[in-house]
């Protein structure tokens, strides 16, 4: 199936913005070369812009991004006095999926196909150190909704 892209103008994000967008997330698909699935939300899980196969249902990833929210919100609370944890990767067999906080007010969220010996490999501080960059990005495009 081929990935289809997509921005809801009625969430407001205009042709434009989409393109931004689309050019920013050209560089996550540089860090995280198996990206499968993106999904950029804002807080309160309205989708402001969507890459995936056909056959990928995002309402599930829109409720684990909301959910891993709620998690590490309360995980920084208790575990680490109230520190934000702006960034969650978790591993499974065969992907990883990772999140990151823009400005406490948008998500990016997305599935990278990545198996065990790969994920050995692979450096997430750098990553992360990359990701940092097109959170900044994001964020100045995103600027331009409010």
């Amino acid at each position: 199936p081929h990935p289809m892209a997509c921005c809801r103008r009625s969430s407001g994000v205009s042709a434009h913005v989409k393109k931004e967008i689309s050019s920013t997330l050209g560089n996550l698909k540089t860090i995280f070369p198996m990206t499968t699935v993106i999904v950029l939300a804002d807080v309160s899980g309205q989708i402001l812009y969507k890459e995936h196969p056909s056959d990928v249902d995002v309402a599930d990833l829109v409720y684990l991004m909301s959910s891993m929210r709620t998690t590490s919100l309360d995980f920084a609370q208790s575990a680490v006095r109230g520190s934000f944890i702006p960034v969650v990767h978790i591993k499974g067999a065969r992907n990883m999926f990772s999140m990151y906080d823009i400005k406490g007010e948008y998500s990016i969220a997305f599935f990278s196909a990545i198996d065990a010996l790969t994920f050995e490999l692979f450096d997430t501080t750098k990553a992360d150190g990359q990701m940092s960059e097109v959170v900044e990005q994001l964020a100045l495009v995103l600027l331009n909704l409010t």
